[in-house]
């Protein structure tokens, strides 16, 4: 029996992850600097919990290029579509 994994969105309770995975995208694109992702952040309308989830991901995001963030991004839309469409299909 396979047991489902608990994503970091849903460990900090948020609802809105696709909407903040988008932010943070954006974020990561668009900001060449860590110290101006977390001014972003920090001014922006975020809960603390949001800003933190935001955080964590445009630090991870940091690391990689932005070809590799993109194709995550990218994987990630799948991956939601393709489980949109088994959850209508049951």
């Amino acid at each position: 029996m396979e047991t489902k994994k608990e994503s970091l969105a849903s460990a900090f309770g948020l609802e809105n992850e696709n909407e903040l995975f988008a932010h943070c995208m954006e974020l990561s694109t668009t900001t060449t600097s860590c110290s101006e992702i977390l001014n972003k952040l920090i001014c922006s309308d975020l809960t603390t919990k949001e800003m933190m989830y935001c955080a964590f991901i445009c630090g991870k995001m940091q690391e990689m290029d932005t070809e590799m963030a993109a194709l995550m991004y990218m994987r990630k839309s799948l991956m939601e579509m393709l489980e949109e469409k088994i959850n209508q299909s049951k």
